[in-house]
């Protein structure tokens, strides 16, 4: 998470450069990143207990992620979809709402512009892996 997280402070940085009351640095979207990543700490706490209270200690991994596609949808471990299903989570929503609800509060920008930058690059990311997914 720390490497992701500079990642992300360095991508929101260099697209809020461009607000004209550009105040807040790397270190701010640093801090930011972590507060977006709250959410996860949330749902695998409900997956810890998910697993502790399991009769059986031969348990699904997806139970680790409990607001996953994956877990909702009982996809089994051996499809090709199990992967991007563990990844499509609540969490993942939660985190860029909470990011353009950020960037609309630290800068300028139009919610519509704030929403663009916080979801560009899960759309971006996903996107490439759905369409793997997809064409192999």
């Amino acid at each position: 998470p720390i490497i992701v997280n500079a990642i992300y402070a360095v991508y929101v940085n260099l697209m809020t450069r461009s607000d004209d009351s550009h105040v807040y640095g790397f270190t701010d979207w640093y801090g930011f990143a972590w507060w977006l990543s709250m959410p996860y700490v949330l749902t695998g706490l409900v997956g810890v207990a998910l697993l502790l209270f399991a009769g059986d200690h031969q348990v699904a991994p997806s139970i680790l992620s409990p607001a996953s596609l994956g877990y909702i949808a009982n996809i089994p471990m051996d499809s090709p979809w199990y992967a991007f299903g563990q990844a499509l989570r609540v969490e993942l929503f939660w985190g860029i709402y909470l990011a353009t609800v950020g960037i609309t509060q630290w800068t300028a920008f139009s919610l519509k512009k704030a929403a663009l930058i916080a979801s560009a690059p899960y759309i971006v990311i996903y996107g490439i892996w759905l369409i793997a997914l997809a064409l192999f």
